[in-house]
């Protein structure tokens, strides 16, 4: 129990990716911005340059328009570096933002995978079952798969504190996601919590005694997880399977949207 309590407040200490979509500049109003620049640096110097020529007259006119275009290709093209720099900054923010979204959808199917994993051993080590007395082995069998399970679980509560709160990345999608995998993680949290506190699957006892009993009611949430799709008191889908695919389709739809948001505005570039 201490154990599960230090990693939880270690997931709760992990520092959030940094806000790559807040940094991403919009580079159309860059580039207008820039051009405003340009034409008055360039508007200014000329017309202070013809001024000095026409009071003075001691600058020869065609030493200044040399001088003049020679200033005006240096401005252009220190410009058009600092763009092509805004640019790829942008695109470096763009692809980290990517990759951002890409682990975290990652580490969504890893999780899934693992509390999958586990129902599956548990089914097949013959827990799903109505009745019959529980052999050593399958004793081994249940306290090592829910060790497994309270990692899955840390993991679904690591994420939704990453999530949470970073409506700048995840969007109109962050109230949904963070939704869906908080109920997901707060039903195998039961799970976790009613092994932790029943001591009703040991060696010789029925499974049917266990499951009838008002006294391990601790254990009343493992049942539906491990019945089969169909059976009338299944939970797997609604509680764990749906959410969790239905966050990650949401993070990857968003990741599908900022590539081609992406490479439109590369084409009209």
């Amino acid at each position: 129990m201490e154990a599960r309590r230090a990693e939880a407040a270690q997931a709760e200490r992990a520092s959030t990716e940094p806000n790559w979509w807040k940094r991403t500049t919009n580079w159309w109003k860059q580039r207008w911005t820039l051009a405003v620049f340009l034409f008055a640096v360039i508007a200014t110097v000329a017309l202070i340059t013809v001024g000095s020529i026409r009071a003075t007259g001691d600058v020869p006119l065609e030493a200044a328009k040399a001088g003049l275009q020679l200033l005006a290709v240096g401005i252009f093209g220190g410009a058009v570096a600092a763009a092509f720099r805004w640019l790829e900054a942008d695109r470096d923010d763009k692809r980290r933002l990517d990759d951002y979204l890409a682990a975290r959808v990652a580490e969504l199917w890893d999780a899934y995978h693992r509390i999958k994993t586990v129902r599956r051993a548990l089914r097949a080590a013959g827990f799903a079952a109505s009745s019959g007395k529980l052999t050593g082995e399958q004793v081994a069998v249940f306290h090592k798969r829910m060790v497994e399970l309270n990692d899955a679980q840390l993991s679904l509560e690591k994420l939704v504190k990453l999530i949470t709160g970073q409506e700048d990345v995840f969007r109109q999608e962050c109230a949904s996601i963070t939704k869906g995998l908080s109920g997901a993680e707060k039903y195998v949290g039961y799970i976790i919590t009613g092994w932790e506190n029943s001591q009703a699957i040991c060696v010789g006892a029925d499974l049917a005694e266990i499951r009838g009993s008002s006294a391990n009611k601790a254990l009343e949430n493992l049942w539906p997880f491990l019945a089969r799709a169909g059976e009338g008191k299944e939970k797997f889908k609604s509680q764990v399977s749906a959410p969790i695919r239905d966050a990650a389709t949401r993070i990857q739809s968003l990741r599908i949207k900022a590539i081609r948001t992406s490479n439109a505005e590369d084409a009209e570039a």
